[in-house]
């Protein structure tokens, strides 16, 4: 029926989905991506007229919903092009509702797929994001635990040193307890030497009454002992104002260890504000450690909801899958009917010859 000139056919929808390719010389080397390539741009495949797709010509044939390409060595006939286009009227009147049907199914499940694979990349996006400003914080967390750390570090040492400061203290107080002990044992020897000298001064009282026979020799005994006495109450005037200046000194230093002391304890009060915020802190860093935990339980959440989706596009990709098995065979059909009516159309045209042969005869 068709010339020897066509090479092969596409049906196809409005949006140039390939639908069915029909083969008709078996030297055909074109395809249907050389069909797209050679019509990208060119606006409406129906309102289309011949184009040139590599050695060959391509021809339009439209329908209402669907359109054949005719791919031919030349630019088609008339015959040929109106009984592609008989074939799309009557394909079309036959079966243009389940076919309009399937069409809108498949379409509507392609833009169903893309919908999803659009919000599947942006749960994806947004999840890289998340994860990035996890990262971020489990960072800061491991710098705050080192700081933590650090500040366990110096309260250790402040610790170490107050520890040693008491120990100096101790120490210090421990010689000024000595040097008391001594300036009290030399007082106390003092008070010895006042009683000595308080008895032998009796006791020479005495001796004068009895002795006033001897008075050039007791007096002389006299001026030796009231000079050694003179030599001893200046020595104990010497001692007592070096003992004043002893006591003066320990009062001085009492003072400075006193103040001292003050700082200690002003620093033991520092390091205990400062171990309270530092149990402060380790309850936050807890609670945050907490909050990143149920983050992280949520981001799982979410990934196994992604992954859900993700089977559930499998499975519409499953559904179109068998749409389009379904399509096929639907127009494998109506191949089958063309067949059967291009046989009858082919027979009633010999009939009609015969026919006019009979009557020319």
């Amino acid at each position: 029926m068709f010339g020897k000139k066509l090479v092969v056919g596409y049906l196809v929808d409005r949006d140039r989905r390939l639908l069915k390719e029909f083969l008709f010389s078996p030297k055909a080397d074109v395809t249907y991506d050389d069909i797209l390539k050679a019509t990208e741009g060119k606006g409406d495949l129906a309102a289309l007229g011949a184009f040139e797709v590599d050695k060959y010509v391509g021809n339009i044939v439209a329908g209402k919903e669907i359109l054949f390409i005719i791919v031919s060595r030349d630019v088609a006939e008339d015959d040929e092009t109106e009984f592609f286009k008989y074939m799309l009227t009557s394909a079309e009147s036959r079966f243009s509702q389940s076919l309009d049907e399937r069409i809108s199914a498949a379409r509507a499940a392609e833009e169903r797929l893309k919908a999803e694979q659009k919000e599947l990349s942006e749960a994806s996006a947004k999840m890289s994001e998340e994860r990035a400003e996890l990262e971020k914080e489990i960072e800061e967390l491991g710098r705050l635990e080192t700081e933590l750390e650090n500040l366990r570090t110096e309260t250790s040492k402040w610790q170490e040193e107050l520890k040693e400061f008491e120990t100096k203290v101790n120490d210090r107080h421990a010689q000024i307890n000595d040097r008391v002990t001594l300036l009290l044992e030399r007082e106390q020897a003092l008070v010895r030497n006042q009683k000595a000298f308080d008895a032998a001064m009796e006791a020479k009282r005495g001796l004068m009454r009895s002795m006033q026979a001897h008075v050039a020799r007791g007096v002389t005994a006299y001026e030796e002992a009231f000079g050694k006495l003179a030599a001893e109450r200046a020595d104990i005037a010497s001692r007592r104002a070096k003992l004043g200046e002893d006591v003066s000194q320990f009062t001085s230093q009492k003072e400075e260890w006193d103040e001292k002391v003050k700082e200690a304890k002003a620093r033991l009060d520092g390091i205990e504000r400062d171990r309270k915020e530092l149990d402060a802190l380790r309850t936050e860093l807890t609670s945050r450690e907490k909050s990143l935990s149920d983050f992280k339980a949520q981001l799982d959440e979410r990934e196994r909801n992604v992954q859900a989706a993700i089977k559930n596009i499998e499975s519409e990709r499953g559904n179109l899958a068998g749409e389009r098995l379904k399509l096929d065979a639907d127009l494998r059909e109506k191949e089958r009917l063309l067949d059967e009516r291009e046989a009858a159309t082919k027979s009633h045209e010999e009939r009609a010859a015969e026919g006019l042969k009979e009557h020319s005869a």
